[in-house]
């Protein structure tokens, strides 16, 4: 049976990432991460302190999890130093996921009082991709956001290209924030090992880690700044339960196809689980675990 990757479903995506969330610390990971970094960064910008209106680009947004807790960061950090006023944010939201966009309206109608209470926040959204959002701007979008942030979706485009788009629509003073996988996580090594069988699976040119931002950052003579790997574990002990459906879930995620169990060739599948044992270690209570890494750089205009 032909392979599918998983990022052709948006719906089979999401649902694969779910099981994965509920079988790892992933979501506490990012948000920690992330949230830290983007504090550390509003103390960090330049921008035209008479802007009224602070903006904001979320690439590849999904349900909206990270950029509420990513405008809660910025909120209380532009109230800090104003407490007169709430500060006005306006946040332009590029998904290409309909259901996922309607998920993030749905989280924000009405917006969360740990936002709503510290700032004024509007919203713009575009239901596109990065690569279609950029043919589509109009010049005011140039030079116009004073933060964007692209959270594990690089991976779906030219991250070069992507980022030279991304600091274009960035003002004077401006930060884009990239999260991706670490050099040694387990979706590099995996890339590595089958590149040339699962299909499915980003070229090893195209799947980027923390130290391929830094290689084009420097190719371009960018300002960057690499923030410190972070890790955490996924427990992948129902993967190896054929009659699981959240084992089944997770192992797309992992492998990014489609019903792999179902669909892979066997000798595949056999050597992908074989990669997953040798991937992870047994703990007191027999479950199989495995460690994982995180990757953020920032690029600055």
């Amino acid at each position: 049976m032909e392979q599918q990757p998983l990022s052709s479903s948006h719906e089979a995506y999401f649902n694969a990432f779910e099981a994965f969330v509920s079988k790892s610390a992933v979501w506490e990971t990012i948000k920690k991460y992330s949230c830290e970094a983007v504090a550390h960064i509003m103390q960090k910008l330049t921008v035209n302190a008479d802007s009224q209106v602070f903006r904001i680009l979320g690439v590849g947004s999904g349900n909206g999890k990270h950029d509420i807790e990513i405008l809660k960061v910025v909120a209380t950090s532009l109230r800090a130093s104003d407490k007169a006023k709430k500060p006005l944010i306006h946040a332009c939201i590029v998904e290409p996921s309909s259901f996922l966009i309607a998920d993030f309206k749905q989280a924000v109608s009405p917006l969360p009082e740990c936002v709503a209470n510290v700032a004024d926040v509007s919203f713009e959204w575009r239901e596109t991709d990065f690569e279609d959002f950029i043919m589509n701007s109009s010049p005011h979008e140039s030079n116009h956001y004073h933060m964007a942030h692209f959270i594990g979706c690089l991976y779906y485009m030219d991250a070069e290209q992507s980022l030279k788009n991304g600091l274009k629509l960035l003002a004077n003073g401006g930060a884009l924030l990239c999260l991706v996988a670490g050099d040694i996580s387990y979706f590099a090594k995996l890339s590595l090992k089958f590149q040339d069988k699962l299909k499915c699976l980003p070229a090893v040119s195209k799947f980027y880690t923390g130290k391929n931002l830094v290689a084009i950052a420097e190719r371009n003579k960018w300002k960057y700044e690499e923030f410190p790997l972070v890790q955490y574990e996924v427990d992948i002990t129902s993967c190896f339960d054929r009659s699981s459906p959240t084992g089944s879930l997770l192992l797309d995620f992992l492998t990014h196809q489609v019903d792999f169990q179902g669909s892979a060739d066997p000798m595949l599948y056999k050597e992908v689980m074989e990669f997953l044992t040798e991937s992870s270690i047994s703990d007191s209570n027999g479950r199989k675990l495995f460690t994982t890494e995180v990757a953020i750089v920032v690029l600055y205009k």
